[in-house]
Formats: structure tokens, sequence, C-alpha cells
């Protein structure tokens, strides 16, 4: 049973190529509560469907990203 924590993460900035874009990078302690409850939400993915974004977004118009 998961219980209800604040979550532990590891922040690292990275220079993404452009002066003013910064990439962050989350990460978490091996078998820590933190990493379970990050597993279990990647868990909840839905799978590959095989089509591309602009597919994707002409079949749900409601979660397409700029």
């Amino acid at each position: 049973m998961l219980v209800a924590q604040p979550w532990r993460f590891d922040v690292s900035p990275c220079e993404a190529g452009d002066p003013d874009t910064t990439l962050f990078v989350y990460t978490t302690e091996a078998g820590s509560p933190s990493r379970r409850a990050m597993d279990l939400l990647a868990s909840w993915t839905a799978p590959d469907s095989g089509l591309n974004r602009e597919q994707q977004s002409r079949r749900h118009p409601d979660s397409a990203t700029g």
C-alpha cells in the first residue's frame, strides 16, 4: 500500500544547446519511496499507439500540445 508523502528529487539543470534554454533533469534515489512512486506513475502510461504526434492531435484535438 502506498501512502501519500512528500516526494524527494535531485534536480540537475543542463544547458540544452541554446543559452536561453535549460533542461531540468529530475531523479530519485534507487529503492526510495519516491522511486517506487515514480515507477508506479510511469506504469500508468498509455501503450504506444504507433501514431505520430500530428496523427494523434487530429485524432484527439483536446490533447494536442504546442
